[in-house]
């Protein structure tokens, strides 16, 4: 009986092992795959980084000190990007729609480096 017990307990014990690892290398082998490398991510950082600051120094060339600008990006499941440009100055938000079209035409001549990206620029609507 000792004997019976033994070879269970060996055997449920190989059991946990081999599906710890099966598990441990399915989950490395999917991240992997998901994943976009160290280096990528990085210089879409940079690139995303740069863009923003591109697009300050131009609202400043505006007249446009200060403006807040955020930059989301979302990625999609094929592994493409959006990004929504989100641009917030009180004094935007105080011109003629005419006016701000206007602005956001001539913020979308600003390139981004990256090409097939969509990208969607807007002005932060608030009360203030």
């Amino acid at each position: 009986m000792k004997r019976i017990n033994k070879m269970i307990r060996t055997t449920i014990f190989t059991a946990l092992l081999i599906l710890i690892a099966a598990f441990g290398i399915s989950g490395t082998v999917l991240s992997q795959k998901d994943g976009m490398s160290k280096e990528m991510q990085e210089y879409y950082r940079t690139v995303e980084q740069e863009y923003v600051k591109e697009l300050r120094t131009y609202l400043v060339q505006q007249g446009y000190s200060d403006s807040g600008v955020t930059m989301n990006r979302i990625i999609n499941e094929d592994g493409s990007r959006d990004y929504i440009v989100t641009i917030h100055h009180r004094r935007i938000a105080g011109l003629e729609d005419t006016e701000k079209e206007a602005l956001l035409a001539s913020c979308k001549e600003i390139t981004f480096p990256v090409e097939d990206c969509g990208f969607y620029h807007k002005f932060l609507e608030s009360d203030f």
